[in-house]
């Protein structure tokens, strides 16, 4: 094989290997915490040099204008969707002015059961009963699905162990039994019922701000945050079903993209990503890391959790968030 022959087939060969993608990218919170056990902030001061850096070198879509590119085989060079899970506040304080001031699109997927709580999310919850500096009980005991389980909570190292612990557990609960220990916990706790401002999630007003601005479209994130693959397929139904169609009330606007709970693939199952075609969705993602390319399954699409880093770091993950 003479050299030309060989470098046009290694060409082929690794293009077949590294061809280019669209890229979804997954926030949470733009924010700055004290505690962000969860990591799931990122600076408003980063936040604002990504987005600069996505306006400047990059496609920006709205996550459905992305789907319907990806069905028609017209996936722009360097496309990519922005979007946020839950709902938090700074999405409209913080990130908001930011994706104004650059232009780029975003998809806020919202647990429509807490639009408007004054409480927080429930790891955030557990985070606030166990993590703070005052004083607890030297052990922790709850019923949790008819079990007992006690964990020492004397020290801070303790109570970080017993609060990774219970945040795999609970959200694995039923609603149900997810409330009743952490009002267990809440008694246990010596705390206040309601919740911490800054972790708020949107009020329906805020929301509306938000989805009103054109540039930043809503999404479902079921009722509950339910991890879908524990419910029957009824109640998978339902929160699929029902929170969109809660958000749609509110926004008086169909709602066509949707976010599964935690997002892993043992998070929601074939059965889960049927009912929210059924449902009569344009697509629903994920947060199994991966680059989009034509042909992708629209309700099994992978999602690139964004880094908490400067422009510089963050221009050189997006390179490889492009290549699948």
């Amino acid at each position: 094989m003479r050299g030309s022959d060989r470098v046009r087939k290694t060409t082929r060969s690794l293009w077949s290997r590294f061809k280019p993608g669209a890229a979804i990218l997954m926030y949470h919170r733009v924010t700055t915490l004290e505690a962000d056990p969860y990591r799931l902030t990122v600076s408003p001061a980063h936040f604002a040099q990504q987005m600069r850096i996505l306006a400047e070198t990059c496609v920006p879509m709205h996550l459905e204008d992305l789907i319907d590119a990806m069905l028609a085989n017209a996936l722009p060079r360097r496309a990519v969707a922005v979007t946020f899970d839950d709902g938090y506040l700074d999405n409209l304080t913080e990130a908001y002015p930011i994706l104004e001031r650059t232009g780029v699109p975003a998809t806020v997927f919202v647990v429509s059961g807490r639009m408007g709580s004054p409480l927080e999310f429930w790891w955030d919850d557990l985070e606030r009963m166990l993590m703070g500096e005052e004083r607890t009980p030297e052990d922790l005991q709850l019923t949790i699905g008819g079990e007992e389980y006690c964990w020492p909570t004397r020290t801070a190292e303790q109570r970080t162990a017993a609060r990774t612990a219970l945040h795999g557990m609970l959200s694995r609960q039923t609603a149900k039994h997810r409330q009743a220990a952490l009002d267990a916990l809440l008694a246990w706790s010596g705390k206040g019922a309601e919740g911490r401002p800054t972790h708020r999630a949107m009020s329906v007003g805020e929301l509306l701000r938000l989805a009103e601005s054109g540039l930043v479209r809503i999404g479902g994130h079921t009722v509950t945050h339910a991890v879908l693959s524990t419910l029957s397929a009824e109640d998978q139904r339902y929160e699929i079903e029902t929170g969109c169609r809660e958000l749609e009330d509110v926004l008086g606007k169909p709602v066509r993209t949707f976010a599964y709970p935690y997002g892993r693939a043992i998070d929601w199952t074939s059965d889960t990503a049927r009912l929210a075609r059924e449902a009569g969705l344009r697509g629903a993602v994920s947060t199994v890391p991966g680059s989009v390319e034509a042909g992708c399954d629209p309700y099994r699409l992978p999602r690139w959790a964004a880094p908490d880093c400067d422009g510089a770091s963050f221009a050189r993950a997006l390179e490889s968030f492009f290549v699948l």
